[in-house]
């Protein structure tokens, strides 16, 4: 009896050492598997950020590779893993971008992007397998991998989210001053919300790939004033963007304004002038103009009480000496539009303020016109938004040239100049799920 009770006492104690080291494997296996999920946590919370940052244009195109395991997408067009539609040759949007944001360097796209680690465990790191846009549905999906390398504990996780575009209706986006090429010396660029500059070509404005001018992938401040040739004392109430992005169509004046009831040409404007067009109708009057050239103190008063006024201008506006066009109304109802853009360097319009010359309250769209502020006296000198092929270029260093560009302004234009996508980004997550390896 005394043996057989030292056996069952054995067996007892050799089971609750195997029940405690299974428990002990069970709890380790559990916390490797949280500890990968959480680096695939992570590693989508910062594929993300840059996404939504820097690398927004990233956002509507797509990069899916050949998974080694399968010689096949990791994704597919219908952006879900092992669902069967994955390809056979990779598909790599992402690298190929003509226009690249500012500090975005092709050579280290694999680690600034694709991997990182999360933390300061060089053991914890993460993988951006794939992206897939899906154009149909507005939605981009991410497939990212969390690792521990130590304990080789691995977690995929897939995530589906809404692509939306950042639209120029919002004051925030609205671009105050948009141009091809910046040289804003020390003019300013007020309205703390939509008082923002944005240079739509990378080229002109460049910012430098270096340790000083590229933070966590992103440009500095700094950099970006640099990059617009903002001086120390030109201020910038908004922000600075240097982004690609698509122009919005530019209004053609009338072929034959003398039989158009809401048109007339009137040549060039080289002396006072006042513009007061019939009262007929509250629909935009059109002035089609060759040049405008002004100086002392002549002026062009605008009377747009009863109706906006839109002047077409084919040539050159030269403002010089205390010239300045007069209106005070709101800016959107006098317009002034340019030519439309070409690759012809030679005929470019020039619009120029001089000495103390102002243009009061009016929003000027010429994409094919070299802008700038030569001294400047009025406070502002420009109260509205200027969107022109160049700014500064032709001299634009005064430190007493402003323009304002009010909150309202997106809405006060309307469409298609609050349309303009200035940016993506993502909004509701649709699904989240773990994927099998």
């Amino acid at each position: 009896m005394t043996i057989g009770f030292g056996l069952m006492v054995l067996l007892v104690g050799i089971t609750l050492v195997f029940s405690s080291n299974k428990d002990r494997t069970s709890a380790s296996f559990q916390r490797q598997t949280y500890d990968s999920l959480s680096l695939a946590e992570g590693g989508i919370a910062r594929s993300l950020s840059l996404l939504n940052g820097n690398y927004q244009a990233l956002l509507r195109l797509s990069y899916d590779p050949i998974n080694p395991a399968t010689n096949k997408t990791y994704l597919g067009p219908n952006g879900i893993s092992g669902d069967g539609d994955e390809e056979s040759t990779a598909v790599d949007e992402w690298s190929v971008q003509s226009n690249l944001p500012p500090c975005f360097n092709p050579t280290a796209f694999t680690t600034t992007l694709l991997s990182g680690a999360i933390g300061a465990s060089a053991t914890h790191n993460y993988d951006l397998l794939a992206y897939r846009y899906n154009s149909a549905s507005a939605t981009g999906t991410l497939l990212v991998r969390g690792r521990n390398t130590e304990n080789k504990a691995v977690t995929l996780l897939q995530q589906t989210l809404q692509i939306e575009d950042r639209l120029s209706s919002k004051p925030e986006n609205f671009p105050g001053l948009l141009a091809k090429d910046i040289d804003l010396g020390n003019n300013d660029i007020l309205g703390a919300v939509a008082g923002n500059v944005i240079c739509t070509n990378t080229a002109n404005c460049s910012v430098p790939i270096n340790s000083s001018n590229c933070v966590s992938n992103a440009p500095t401040q700094a950099a970006l004033r640099n990059a617009i040739g903002a001086g120390a004392n030109g201020t910038v109430q908004g922000q600075i963007v240097v982004r690609d992005l698509n122009w919005p169509v530019l209004p053609i004046a009338p072929a034959d304004p003398a039989s158009d009831p809401n048109a007339e040409a009137i040549g060039s404007i080289t002396s006072t002038r006042t513009l007061s067009p019939p009262t007929d109708s509250t629909d935009p009057y059109i002035y089609v103009v060759t040049n405008i050239n002004l100086s002392g103190s002549q002026s062009l008063t605008i009377n747009t009480s009863h109706r906006p006024v839109y002047l077409f201008v084919s040539g050159n506006i030269t403002l010089s000496g205390n010239a300045s066009f007069q209106h005070s109304n709101s800016p959107e109802r006098f317009r002034i539009y340019g030519n439309p853009a070409d690759n012809n360097e030679s005929n470019d319009q020039q619009f120029v303020l001089n000495g103390g010359a102002s243009a009061a309250h009016v929003f000027i769209y010429a994409p094919d016109a070299d802008a700038g502020i030569n001294g400047g006296s009025s406070n502002p000198d420009i109260y509205g938004a200027v969107w022109v092929k160049t700014w500064g270029l032709i001299g634009s260093n005064s430190n007493n040239a402003e323009i304002s560009v009010p909150n309202n302004m997106p809405q006060l234009l309307g469409n298609p100049f609050s349309t303009i996508v200035v940016g993506n980004q993502t909004t509701n997550s649709k699904r989240w799920e773990r994927r099998s390896q």
